[in-house]
């Protein structure tokens, strides 16, 4: 194909590709993966709390999934921040550093999560500080565009976009925290059965915090569109 378009004059390349779509063409797979996670986490609190009185055997298994789709959510809703803005050649490296770190870091979480034995009463204070643990390490990918020497290749810190993903991250840590302390059903015991005892506030402070950050995932998916990378002139 290459040979028949050198021979005619008349045809090229930049009459079969439009190239202002080339140059901001952006993958919507961060965003799928961002999504699918929501929807996973949110998925299984669902079928959780439907089916946790079928039997106690599937009691454990569905409490075990509620729990982990949580670490699973972390993980989606870093990978579009870390991909989008480490999306230029110079910093390729940042962005699978950081994408092998969060994966690594939510699956171990998540296995963790899913061993028969943490499902224990006596380790929900360890299954809190764990998610709390997570959630600030994904905050790693924010840390490293404020260290970052290539500030021309991102796009994140213009106009003070970071402050949302901090506030969505604040909102999970805060759930978990009042979940971990059991708040407010200790200071009111039996008044919280039914509606606002902690597990209900954790996952009312999930679906916030996911709403905060894929508004913000979408956001970043525009500005990587609309900003291209610079072209960086070969030495001489």
């Amino acid at each position: 194909m290459a040979i028949w378009l050198r021979n005619d004059p008349h045809l090229s390349l930049s009459g079969l590709v439009d190239s202002p779509l080339v140059l901001t063409y952006v993958s919507r797979l961060p965003l799928f993966i961002h999504l699918s996670a929501i929807c996973f986490c949110l998925g299984c609190s669902a079928i959780f709390h439907l089916f946790q009185i079928h039997s106690k055997k599937w009691n454990e298994i569905l409490a075990k999934l509620d729990y982990g789709g949580i670490s699973l959510l972390i993980m989606g809703s870093s990978i579009p921040p870390i991909w989008y803005n480490y999306s230029c050649a110079p910093v390729f490296w940042l962005r699978n550093f950081f994408a092998i770190l969060i994966i690594s870091s939510c699956m171990i979480c998540f296995v963790i999560t899913m061993m028969p034995s943490m499902n224990q009463p006596k380790y929900i204070k360890f299954r809190a500080i764990m998610f709390c643990i997570l959630g600030l390490s994904a905050g790693a990918p924010m840390l490293g565009l404020l260290l970052c020497s290539e500030q021309s290749q991102l796009s994140m810190l213009e106009g003070g976009r970071a402050w949302p993903w901090a506030l969505g991250g604040l909102v999970y840590i805060f759930g978990a925290i009042l979940y971990a302390l059991r708040l407010p059903e200790r200071w009111y015991p039996k008044r919280f059965d039914l509606v606002g005892s902690s597990h209900n506030i954790f996952h009312v402070m999930v679906i916030i915090g996911a709403a905060i950050h894929f508004n913000e995932s979408m956001k970043l998916f525009i500005d990587r569109r609309d900003k291209v990378c610079p072209i960086m002139s070969p030495s001489i």
